[in-house]
């Protein structure tokens, strides 16, 4: 224990009132207190000219644009499952066929999973084909239309 506080005496005034607490009030080791007493050490020696300093905050990264997009189509391209959520499909399907046939009401499951199916099948088919006709009119970008209009605007 002599050694110890002769090395503990060495250090500056609020590292030995650290180690103060840390031994009488927190009831910590010697051992303990020299770990990190060592990891204080070696923590102040690293950090060369890559580590940021403290007035200097690394921003997030940012991908640059239409890379986010260009991942999110190789995704989905790989999958196989459905895109829209089965629950709101099937309450929209079953709100549009009680507006045409009331006294239908009950949807067997695969019926419901074979109209989704040809449903988002049909939308792909029909945005492939707005973007193939985009890319001829030599624009990038579909955009909505607004009321009143008809056809699908490229921007």
């Amino acid at each position: 224990h002599n050694i110890a506080f002769l090395f503990v005496f060495s250090l500056p005034p609020l590292t030995f009132s650290l180690i103060f607490l840390l031994y009488y009030k927190c009831k910590t080791n010697l051992s303990q207190i020299r770990n990190l007493l060592f990891l204080k050490v070696t923590a102040k020696k690293t950090g060369g000219p890559g580590t940021p300093t403290p007035g200097k905050l690394k921003r997030p990264h940012r991908f640059r644009a239409g890379t986010r997009a260009l991942q999110e189509i190789r995704k989905y391209q790989k999958t196989s499952n459905l895109l829209v959520p089965a629950a709101s499909f099937i309450r929209e399907v079953r709100a549009i066929s009680y507006r045409f046939a009331p006294d239908i009401s009950r949807w067997q499951a695969e019926a419901l999973v074979a109209i989704q199916e040809a449903a988002e099948d049909y939308l792909i088919q029909l945005f492939g084909d707005a973007m193939l006709c985009a890319i001829h009119a030599k624009r990038v970008t579909l955009s909505k239309l607004n009321s009143g209009e008809t056809g699908v605007v490229f921007v």
